[in-house]
């Protein structure tokens, strides 16, 4: 009895894990998308059209992980894609939050 005990809290155990992990790699893509989506309004502040190539790479890197394969063109079509990435990567519950 105790030792099913012990395996039944050792599988809470690693689920509770695997969860936190999941949990903070997608609060560091958040971080990351964040990031990006700065860059991008500084550009816009300046009042520049033209992306940086280290900025679209990184952009276009971000964009493909997720399996998203959309072209931009211009700095309101890149913010518009990591603003659409960042709702997916949202938890359901905290999508519709105003």
């Amino acid at each position: 009895m105790l030792e099913k005990a012990n395996l039944a809290i050792g599988a809470e155990v690693t689920e509770a894990q695997a969860a936190a992990a999941k949990k903070y790699a997608r609060r560091r893509r958040m971080r990351q998308i964040d990031f990006l989506i700065d860059e991008l309004e500084m550009l816009n502040l300046k009042d520049e059209t033209v992306i940086p190539d280290r900025l679209r790479d990184a952009i276009q890197g971000m964009l493909a992980e997720f399996h998203f394969s959309v072209r931009f063109n211009s700095i309101a079509e890149a913010m518009d894609l990591l603003y659409d990435l960042q709702a997916h990567l949202m938890p359901f519950g905290e999508r519709d939050r105003d």
